[in-house]
């Protein structure tokens, strides 16, 4: 589910209204065997595209939807993205938009100040709301992707000391019990409960050639031989 501004009014939409609708003939042929992989992967293609056009039309319409205080927008793609796209891909096309650096502004109401606002809103709103969006362990890129932009763009922002503590909770929970985990030490010295004696280290070795002779003769000379 996506959503566009028609008028100013938030306009709910679905990917498959952008998508070219199949033909009854391209079906047929199709199922006669006519499309070969070469068309099965231009269809694809296609279907791409206009998935990947709609997304970047609607991500393009976040800052917008904030600045003429429509914020039902925002809260509507951030709840309906899943479907169609990654965090990572909405990420990098808002920063592509509107990410660059922006350069402080004693201005209060300027257009960089009000950037700013409504950058501050979307990236507020999503870490809080959703911050198991930004769960990618072990790096946790898209977090970190935020807190850079965050340092660069708005350093003196709350946000940033938030974008710190989610991104050291979620390290936590990637860190390994290693307490509970580790198996217990053996006690050293103790013997066996039934007091029975502990074996020996060394496996008992068998007596050479030999020594084996030399006690069959010893044995002759004492005992003599037997009858």
């Amino acid at each position: 589910m996506g959503q566009d501004l028609v008028h100013g009014v938030p306009h709910v939409t679905s990917l498959q209204e952008g998508q070219v609708p199949h033909d009854t003939k391209g079906a047929q042929d199709r199922l006669r065997g006519g499309a070969g992989p070469s068309g099965s992967r231009d269809e694809t293609h296609r279907v791409w595209s206009l998935q990947q056009q709609r997304l970047e039309k609607l991500v393009a319409n976040l800052v917008p939807a904030m600045l003429g205080g429509n914020p039902s927008y925002l809260l509507t793609f951030l709840g309906s993205y899943r479907s169609f796209a990654t965090a990572q891909q909405v990420l990098d096309l808002l920063l592509q938009r509107y990410g660059c650096a922006l350069p402080s502004s004693d201005e209060d109401s300027g257009p960089l100040h009000q950037l700013k606002q409504a950058m501050t809103s979307i990236l507020g709103t999503w870490l809080h709301q959703y911050p198991e969006d930004f769960h990618q362990p072990p790096e946790f890129p898209c977090l970190k992707t935020v807190l850079t932009y965050i340092e660069l763009s708005m350093p003196g922002s709350d946000l940033k000391y938030w974008v710190h503590f989610l991104l050291a909770e979620l390290e936590h929970l990637e860190l390994p019990d290693t307490e509970d985990d580790a198996p217990a030490p053996e006690p050293a010295g103790e013997t066996p409960l039934d007091g029975a004696p502990a074996p020996a280290l060394l496996p008992a070795t068998a007596p050479e050639p030999e020594q084996r002779d030399a006690r069959s003769l010893l044995s002759l000379v004492c005992c003599g031989p037997r009858t």
